[in-house]
């Protein structure tokens, strides 16, 4: 039903950088770009992440209504992908914990105030 979940940036080269280094350790590729959008997916997943260049006016009007979920396979790997996305410049939203139900999650936020959770369930 859902073919890519596209998220907004005001700078696609940075974007690209923050995008291939985080959505690599997933095993992600680009399959599509071209100057204003970058489009990266899985190996045999229907669902994609891109990004598309806005301007900063309606950047700067987003609400944070919206978080995309990326699934870790183990409570070690939600810390390390929240460390590796701090160290590639995201910012905290939500430290690792475990989760009242006994999975493990982490929360940042990209440099264009887009929400991601890293979340491990058993």
């Amino acid at each position: 039903m859902i073919s890519n979940i596209i998220l907004p940036t005001a700078n696609i080269s940075n974007a690209e950088i923050f995008y291939d280094a985080l959505l690599g350790l997933f095993g992600a590729k680009k399959t599509r770009q071209n100057n204003s959008k970058i489009l990266w997916k899985c190996r045999n997943d229907n669902v994609g992440l891109m990004v598309c260049e806005q301007n900063k006016s309606s950047l700067a009007k987003k609400n944070h209504s919206l978080t995309v979920a990326l699934e870790a396979d183990s409570p070690a790997e939600v810390t390390m992908i929240y460390q590796v996305a701090l160290r590639l410049g995201a910012t905290c939203a939500g430290k690792p914990i475990t989760s009242d139900i006994g999975g493990h999650e982490a929360y940042f936020l990209d440099a264009d105030k887009n929400k991601f959770g890293i979340i491990f369930s058993k």
